[in-house]
């Protein structure tokens, strides 16, 4: 066999196959298209961009059921590889010619989801970048796609949740990031530090000595926020906090910190209760009266 001529063939014949559909659907030839697709589809049913014509020339000849098909496959496809926005453009184009597909209204719900989760993840990103600093024991910082990976993390904080893009950006840009490797001590109870944390990744325990001897109090998981009363009361720390020897990040908010996020800010006071309402503190001092 020529090989040239073989790899000549393997270029050139895909290349004349896309010149002859296009031909066939501006030439009104739907029928012969289709043919020519799903014969295409039987050697590569993975391609998402076969599967898009297919669904379109359904569309356009009435038949939304199939069209519908095609089109759900394709936005599966596109949410599968992260291809936002060529999802939403087959969505639209879905609810046009196929407007009926069962699943479609939550494929749009889901993408619109996967959205907002993307924006705020590039949100984190731009803001902490700016903030990072190096905890006590560690040596370098965080990289770009250890930030990124902060996000899947603390998408389910029930307080950055609470809050709107504005606010979630003032206390992004008002926070420092340390990270921490090793059983290091953020804090030592009866200290006075006006400073919260919200933790990142990893654990945080709480320790306090309870009959001459440390006991955990509480731990504390990534999304929870800790030292509420320390930073806006200004009482001392209840509890020694250490984090337990795995990689830790946390974000630190100073009373500096927290007046750069409330300078300038519209609604102060819903940025105040978001972050006393998920404060730990006095949970931990409830805890720390029954032990």
């Amino acid at each position: 066999m020529d090989f040239k001529k073989y790899l000549k063939n393997m270029v050139e014949e895909p290349a004349q196959q896309a010149d002859t559909l296009e031909k066939l659907i501006e030439e009104g030839r739907l029928d012969e298209a289709e043919q020519l697709l799903l014969k295409r589809l039987e050697t590569n049913p993975q391609n998402f961009g076969l599967r898009l014509r297919l669904g379109e020339i359904y569309g356009q000849t009435g038949r939304p059921t199939e069209a519908g098909v095609e089109f759900l496959s394709v936005i599966d496809t596109c949410i599968e590889r992260d291809l936002w926005q060529r999802a939403s453009e087959v969505v639209a184009k879905a609810k046009a010619l196929a407007p009926d597909a069962p699943g479609l209204a939550e494929r749009e719900q889901r993408l619109n989801q996967l959205t907002e989760t993307l924006a705020r993840r590039d949100l984190l990103v731009e803001h902490l970048s700016r903030q990072v600093v190096t905890g006590e024991m560690h040596e370098g910082s965080l990289t770009a796609a250890e930030l990124q990976g902060l996000w899947p993390k603390l998408c389910d904080s029930r307080l950055l949740a609470a809050l709107d893009d504005d606010q979630l950006c003032r206390l992004l840009s008002a926070v420092e990031v340390q990270k921490w490797t090793g059983a290091s001590q953020l804090v030592k109870a009866g200290q006075e530090l006006p400073k919260a944390f919200l933790v990142g990744e990893g654990t945080i325990e709480a320790l306090a000595v309870v009959d001459g001897q440390f006991q955990r109090i509480r731990e504390l998981q990534t999304g929870e926020f800790f030292g509420d009363r320390a930073l806006f009361e200004g009482q001392p720390w209840p509890a020694t906090y250490k984090t337990l020897g795995e990689l830790t990040t946390t974000l630190a908010l100073s009373k500096r910190g927290l007046e750069q996020a409330l300078v300038g800010n519209s609604n102060p006071r819903a940025l105040l209760d978001v972050l006393r309402q998920h404060g730990t503190d006095r949970e931990i001092v409830a805890n720390l009266s029954a032990a």
